[in-house]
């Protein structure tokens, strides 16, 4: 059966006929594409993930600023914006129920915020 798809409603569909959810067609895709077995792209998929949790943990660590100015600290002033200013964050705008797009994505700035701060400095997953 073809597992190719070129948008977000064919995915679904997709999913729908097959009785999959989004991941395990996401990978039964990428299986078929490369010829590299499952269990290989899953473990490359978690050395991502680890290194993108990484990332949001030093992020969040970190408050310096570039020597011009532009950029640095921006993720501890996120954290402290979402505790202060945001009054959906955490409550309606969850990555379940997301308000907007930060929290959409697990990548987001929002949801990667909720997956730190909210366990205590640690991902849920």
């Amino acid at each position: 059966m073809n597992i190719d798809y070129q948008s977000a409603a064919e995915l679904l569909d997709l999913c729908k006929a097959r009785k999959l959810t989004i991941w395990q067609a996401a990978l039964e895709r990428e299986h078929v594409q490369t010829g590299q077995p499952e269990q290989v792209l899953i473990e490359r998929m978690l050395a991502y993930y680890l290194a993108m949790k990484e990332s949001i943990r030093a992020g969040l660590e970190n408050t310096e600023t570039s020597p011009s100015g532009l950029s640095g600290g921006d993720a501890a002033r996120l954290l402290a914006y979402s505790k202060s200013e945001c009054p959906l964050f955490g409550t309606t705008c969850t990555p379940e129920t997301p308000a907007g797009a930060p929290m959409v994505s697990s990548e987001g700035a929002c949801a990667a915020y909720f997956h730190h701060a909210l366990a205590g400095g640690t991902s849920h997953a």
